[in-house]
C-alpha cells in the first residue's frame, strides 16, 4: 500500500479508501443510516455466513487490522 493510499485509509476510513481504488469504480458509499435500517437489509443475513461480522466491520469507524 502506498503512503497516499495509507493516508486516505486512515483519514476517511476503510470504506472511502476501498471505494477510491482504481479497480473499484462500480462501488459507492452508502449513508450509514441506510445501512443501520434493518428494512434495507432484509434477507441478507441468511445469504452470508459471517453477516454480523461484516456489518460490524462496515460500520466500524476504525480501520480493520491484518486479522480482519
Amino acid at each position: 500500500m502506498s503512503e497516499t493510499e495509507e493516508s486516505n485509509y486512515t483519514e476517511g476510513g476503510w470504506i472511502q479508501w476501498f471505494c477510491s481504488i482504481e479497480d473499484h469504480l462500480f462501488f459507492c458509499e452508502v449513508d450509514e443510516d441506510y445501512i443501520r435500517d434493518s428494512f434495507n437489509l432484509y434477507g441478507l443475513k441468511k445469504m452470508f455466513t459471517r453477516y454480523n461480522d461484516a456489518l460490524e466491520m462496515i460500520l466500524d469507524p476504525e480501520c480493520p487490522d491484518d486479522e480482519e
